[in-house]
């Protein structure tokens, strides 16, 4: 370690990194995407960066590449900006576990994190060969406990003030509002996004907005929540209707 840096945690994991390939490889996360297996050791947690000294191989990258850190109950996701973000499976009740995930979120965010085990796998499970995409369980949800949104959208300009903070403190099938901005005067179809706590998000995408905006305005029974997040922390709605 560097002469400024100290060690913070430790934990015994399996590395994995999240590539996009267009050839099935790895473990499927939807799309093109999949989890890549490195290798296994022990990972260390500094002030500075992730490392993983392993038998047959070492990874490591710096915290400041990271742009979110979510806790699963079987490991923890390093979104970042810079690089392939990194899953750490780690074993499951592990105090070791829960301790580096807790301080790698705080000092990724430097905001007060809750110490809440998390309930939800990141890996998803595979049962005759069908995919049960990851991260798709709506804890929260207080209806169509059992059914898939019907649409699912990106929310964008996400990356405006303060919005990106806002993001890090939502869980899957948290409540989500969709607000429709008719006075906007750059898209009179605009769809703001925001959470229970009305801090904006950011919005959907304009030519969804297009579509969906009057949709918005005749239904009634609309319910909007977390649905998940992208390798690269971007927040993806899902809508019940």
């Amino acid at each position: 370690m560097a002469a400024n840096e100290s060690a913070l945690a430790m934990a015994d994991v399996t590395w994995f990194e999240i590539a996009t390939l267009k050839r099935p490889a790895g473990i499927p996360l939807g799309g093109d995407n999949y989890l890549k297996e490195i290798g296994t050791g022990t990972a260390y947690l500094t002030t500075k960066q992730v490392s993983m000294i392993g038998d047959l191989q070492s990874k490591k990258f710096v915290l400041n590449s990271v742009q979110r850190v979510t806790r699963y109950a079987d490991g923890i996701l390093f979104n970042r900006s810079s690089g392939k973000s990194v899953f750490l499976k780690t074993p499951m009740l592990s105090e070791l576990s829960a301790r580096f995930g807790l301080v790698a979120e705080y000092t990724c965010s430097g905001e007060p994190v809750l110490g809440v085990s998390p309930s939800s796998n990141f890996i998803p499970n595979i049962v005759d060969a069908e995919v049960i995409e990851p991260m798709t369980t709506h804890p929260n949800r207080n209806r169509n406990a059992d059914s898939d949104p019907r649409y699912t959208f990106r929310v964008v300009g996400d990356f405006v003030g303060n919005r990106e903070s806002h993001i890090r403190r939502l869980r899957v099938g948290d409540q989500i509002w969709l607000v429709k901005e008719p006075s906007n005067v750059h898209d009179p179809h605009a769809v703001a996004v925001f959470d229970v706590t009305r801090n904006q998000l950011g919005y959907l995408k304009r030519d969804v907005a297009s579509w969906f905006s009057p949709l918005l305005g005749r239904k009634t029974n609309i319910e909007a929540r977390v649905h998940c997040f992208t390798s690269e922390g971007a927040l993806i709605v899902g809508v019940y209707c």
